[in-house]
């Protein structure tokens, strides 16, 4: 994985929750593995050329996953779903970028996604502190 990378679940799912899942992948969060991060068979990497296609790339399928609509593009029967992402990918969707808010919308973005990953790390450390004590102790 590289930063800028959005990972989309493509397989997996239940029937009141579709694929489609995404997370978008920053050097903050890479700098949290001492090893080489790789999606899995249950995921599709997409490789943006920026900051600025990634946030539109992973707003675009998150905007459709709230909506729903990947329940319409799953297949499979053996009760794993399997997202076509190849459809999905042909959807024409506006180009938000030519709206007047687009780059506060990127900033603000930015700034929101900044702060989920700060608090998660913050999680992280605080569960580490809670680890240490639990075993110190009992």
């Amino acid at each position: 994985m590289k930063s800028n990378d959005v990972l989309v679940e493509i397989s997996g799912g239940s029937p009141t929750q579709s694929t489609g899942r995404s997370i978008l992948i920053t050097n903050k969060m890479l700098e949290h593995f001492d090893v080489r991060v790789f999606g899995t068979n249950f995921t599709r990497t997409f490789r943006l050329n920026g900051p600025e296609e990634a946030i539109i790339f992973k707003s675009y399928i998150d905007f459709l996953y709230r909506k729903n609509v990947f329940f319409n593009y799953e297949n499979g029967t053996t009760g794993i779903k399997n997202l076509d992402y190849k459809a999905v990918l042909k959807m024409v969707l506006p180009d938000v970028r030519q709206a007047p808010t687009f780059k506060q919308y990127l900033m603000l973005y930015t700034k929101y996604y900044s702060l989920v990953q700060q608090l998660g790390s913050e999680s992280m450390r605080l569960n580490d502190a809670k680890e240490n004590l639990l075993n110190r102790y009992f």
